[in-house]
């Protein structure tokens, strides 16, 4: 629980100053994508991508091409470019 000690859930997401990915995968159950959504929405600079596969949670392993391309472009932007 990232909050655990900290504050409020939603006040501690916000107090993140980092850019950050959030990736969420479109057919996991153990960790649902409205989650992940959840998590994009409350921290300041965070960005969302969502992976698109038939492997539910494993598709993070599964799907690296995917993975990689979502870092490369976040990378690209938020971080190289951010200079």
């Amino acid at each position: 629980d990232v909050a655990r000690g900290r504050g409020e859930y939603r006040d501690v997401l916000a107090r993140i100053e980092q850019p950050a990915l959030v990736i969420g995968i479109d057919t996991d159950i153990l960790y649902p994508l409205d989650e992940q959504r959840e998590l994009a929405e409350h921290i300041p600079r965070a960005r969302l991508a969502v992976l698109e596969s038939v492997h539910g949670h494993d598709a993070f392993l599964i799907e690296q091409d995917q993975v990689n391309a979502f870092v490369l472009e976040w990378r690209r932007e938020s971080i190289d470019g951010a200079g």
